[in-house]
């Protein structure tokens, strides 16, 4: 099931992508060479992720994994245990850098929701202010034990 659904992503984005459909805000076009034209093709937006970039990269991906599902070695287990440590730490140190700074919050006596992230922040554009200096904190003079 997931090889075909890896196709079905991956002509999806063929065709959304080759008749200049939704999903992508930048049209590709036929360059000087068949390279540069297949790099066009391939150049799809990022940030934010568009449906084009989703499916291009995914849809292979899916069919990826689910021919390797099939293959049993004695690779398989330790790669596995590599991949699933380091996704809990990964998971583990945003909660602890969210703690910490909750913590800093609360030692400089600042209003938390100063720094929550507005729909009106967002939408003006200015986020230089957000976050904390952490110049201030850093230097050896501020600190009393």
């Amino acid at each position: 099931m997931g090889f075909h659904l890896g196709l079905c992503a991956t002509l999806l984005f063929v065709i959304l992508r080759g008749f200049h459909l939704y999903g992508e805000p930048h049209d590709w076009q036929t360059q000087g060479s068949a390279v540069f034209s297949i790099m066009s093709f391939l150049n799809t937006t990022k940030y934010p992720p568009s449906l084009h970039l989703l499916l291009m990269t995914m849809g292979p991906a899916l069919m990826l994994f689910a021919v390797l599902e099939s293959v049993q070695s004695q690779l398989v287990k330790p790669v596995a245990i590599f991949g699933k440590v380091p996704f809990f730490f990964y998971i583990l140190h945003l909660y602890v850098i969210h703690a910490l700074a909750m913590l800093l919050l609360i030692y400089s006596e600042r209003d938390g929701r100063e720094y929550i992230l507005s729909s009106q922040g967002i939408r003006s554009g200015s986020l230089s202010s957000f976050g904390l200096n952490l110049e201030e904190y850093m230097s050896f003079g501020s600190l009393s034990f």
